[in-house]
């Protein structure tokens, strides 16, 4: 999760370990609310973060900064 930077417990849920792995799974299955939750979370934070919107959005933002800055010579 430290490349991603997603929020643990709302986002995503992390495991260091096969049984913390299956503990989450089990707890996944267990909760329906608590599914959502994550669900949900992961989407909307996937969305904001690696949407091709955003992608493009700041795509455009590095090429209005070099076109500030002028190019290379």
């Amino acid at each position: 999760n430290k490349a991603l930077g997603a929020p643990v417990n709302d986002a995503v849920l992390v495991a260091e370990t096969a049984a913390e792995y299956a503990a989450h799974i089990i707890c996944l299955m267990e909760d329906p609310a608590f599914a959502g939750k994550i669900a949900r979370g992961g989407f909307d934070f996937v969305r904001a973060h690696y949407s091709w919107e955003k992608i493009m959005r700041d795509f455009g933002d590095l090429l209005e900064e070099y076109e500030r800055k002028g190019s290379p010579a």
